[in-house]
């Protein structure tokens, strides 16, 4: 602020200093010309300030900018009458003079200066106005009295300026109160930004300076014509730029910086999110690898251990039966019994720890064993289209989808309470879709509900994920479905 201070006062200081070199005044007609291009630049650029602040509060609901963009719609307004007003334009409704335009700036720069003090002052928690129609409403009344005291109640309004003795007091006493409200709403903006550089701008402490220089500018000049006048309107430009540009970058510029910066670091949590997912699957899918491999050694340990044992053991026991009396036979018979059941239970754990004939009849024919066996009893009807399955699923995927059927299946057992079970693979165009459906409880049930957050469906989504595709539980009018997706690629994949 004190670089722009001092370059602003330079002008001014050597115009006071040496006004037979840098003093002059200005025809009419020129600085007409000169006057209206400022004011026209300055309503445009106050109409600009407004439109800005007024639609930015929309998405912010910044009471500040609202404020502001309120204030600079009167302001544009009264600058707009300030121009028409002015000597050698034509009449404004009642007669033009130097003094009639003189108040119409007065009260705009008094709007601006405590326009700018609210803004700067740091208001904690507090509404500084009720809602946005009634401050347009309160801003547009108060134009509307200043236009209806200058224009049509004069003797109401101080002369601010007289032919025969120029400025008067009054003009120069509102300047220079003017200036003080313009810096105490600077030192209210650099304490309210003292501990928190980043949330200020350069471009609105340097819009005070200019206010500042303006408002002593125009108490300084002798007629309307001269350098002060003109330099004064100057200023009022710079100003109104920079005021300009700092709600630009409040409003537009840095909301736009920061959902960019944000746009960017999102991207690089769903790139970090993507290659998470990426490791995920490969661990899962070499987890369920390694599961596969201790399941198929355990198999064998019960196969080529346990079930040689039980059968070597039933073997010898069925040698000599000559030589057993009825009851010898009876007792060897209390003891064979369950030796075949123990010999069964093992070749069941087996083949449901590792399908040994997957590789050799293919997962169809597999999966068909599987039906047979779960419905051992009876108990269920069963419908399977299964075909689609061989087509589609290479081999080192067969045993997931056996996995994910035998999880299916061991799930509606254990929660459905269903007599029909429907299994079909379809291969589409998209991909592979196999469905499994029950007529048993509904998700609705409580206890079904829960299943779905138990061991079995998380298992199946696992084993899914890692093939690349997903599982959705879909809620049917009597019944449950489970549905695999995979991508048509899945066939190419190993």
């Amino acid at each position: 602020m004190g670089i722009f201070l001092c370059v602003g006062l330079l002008p001014l200081l050597a115009a006071g200093t040496f006004p037979q070199f840098l003093y002059f005044t200005l025809s009419t007609q020129t600085f007409l010309v000169l006057h209206n291009i400022a004011e026209i630049f300055s309503v445009v650029v106050s109409i600009s300030i407004f439109g800005i602040g007024w639609f930015a509060d929309e998405e912010q609901k910044n009471q500040r900018t609202l404020l502001i963009s309120a204030v600079f719609l009167a302001i544009g307004v009264l600058d707009f009458m300030h121009a028409l007003s002015h000597e050698g334009m034509p009449d404004f409704i009642t007669e033009n003079s130097v003094n009639k335009a003189a108040q119409f700036r007065i009260f705009a720069r008094l709007l601006t200066a405590l326009a700018l003090l609210f803004v700067s002052a740091h208001f904690k928690k507090v509404n500084l106005f009720p809602g946005r129609k009634l401050l347009l409403l309160i801003t547009l009344a108060a134009t509307a009295l200043v236009f209806t005291g200058i224009v049509f109640v004069p003797e109401m309004v101080p002369d601010a300026y007289r032919a025969s003795g120029g400025l008067t007091i009054f003009k120069k006493c509102i300047e220079f109160f003017i200036i003080l409200i313009l810096t105490a709403a600077a030192f209210f903006y650099l304490l309210d930004h003292r501990h928190n550089r980043r949330s200020a701008n350069a471009y609105l402490p340097a819009a005070f300076v200019f206010c500042i220089l303006g408002e002593l500018a125009s108490a300084l000049y002798d007629t309307a014509f001269d350098f002060f006048n003109l330099t004064g309107h100057i200023y009022k430009i710079i100003s109104f730029i920079l005021i300009y540009y700092s709600l630009f970058v409040t409003c537009i510029n840095d909301p736009h910086r920061r959902i960019f910066n944000l746009n960017r670091r999102l991207a690089k949590i769903a790139e970090r999110h993507k290659q998470a997912e990426q490791k995920i699957t490969t661990r899962s899918r070499e987890i369920t690898r390694m599961t596969e491999i201790e399941r198929a050694d355990l198999a064998e340990i019960l196969h080529e251990s346990l079930n040689q044992r039980l059968v070597t053991a039933t073997l010898a026991l069925k040698a000599n039966v000559a030589d057993l009396d009825e009851i010898g036979i009876r007792e060897r018979e209390k003891i064979l019994d369950p030796i075949r059941k123990a010999l069964e239970i093992s070749r069941k754990i087996a083949s449901q720890l590792s399908p040994t004939h997957l590789k050799t009849i293919g997962l169809t024919l597999t999966i068909e064993d599987l039906l047979q066996d779960f419905n051992k009893a009876g108990k269920y009807r069963i419908d399977a289209k299964l075909d689609a399955l061989q087509e589609y699923f290479p081999h080192d995927w067969s045993i997931d989808v056996y996995r994910i059927i035998q999880e299916a299946l061991n799930n509606i057992e254990k929660h459905a309470q269903a007599d029909k079970i429907t299994i079909c693979a379809e291969l589409l165009p998209a991909g592979l879709v196999l469905t499994i459906t029950d007529n048993g409880r509904t998700a609705k049930d409580p206890e079904r509900a829960a299943s779905a957050h138990g061991i079995g469906i998380p298992m199946i989504k696992q084993r899914a994920t890692a093939m690349g595709g997903t599982v959705q539980t879909q809620q049917q009018d009597s019944g449950f479905s489970i549905v695999l997706t995979l991508p048509n690629n899945g066939n190419t994949q190993s």
